[in-house]
């Protein structure tokens, strides 16, 4: 049985965007939807997974009113990563609809990939 070591690093970084070119990591980026949140700039979600790695966006996953992103990693035993941010102010109902939706992601759609 192979081992794979997945490491996860979680930073709240601003002026990012300036220094991606910088990194020698796949990108996956999703700016904050403005006209949504309220706010007038800044936010988003990214995840970086190094370019040894094979990385699958998977957008059609992904909310419109929420900040996240789904990454099939199927070298990684079919891992399938998900980043989300919640703002201070989410109510729970957003909270327990996404878990709700986490139970029905059909993992069956990633072993045959």
């Amino acid at each position: 049985m192979a081992h794979n070591n997945v490491s996860i690093f979680y930073q709240n970084c601003g002026g990012i965007k300036s220094k991606l070119d910088e990194l020698r990591h796949n990108i996956a980026l999703r700016d904050r939807n403005l006209s949504i949140s309220g706010k007038k700039g800044g936010g988003g979600i990214l995840v970086l997974v190094k370019n040894s790695v094979k990385a699958i966006r998977l957008p059609e996953f992904e909310a419109l009113d929420l900040e996240e992103i789904y990454i099939h990693l199927p070298s990684l035993s079919d891992l399938l990563l998900n980043a989300c941010y919640f703002p201070p102010s989410t109510p729970s109902t957003a909270y327990s609809s996404y878990f709700y939706k986490l139970i029905f992601i059909p993992l069956r759609v990633f072993i045959t990939m």
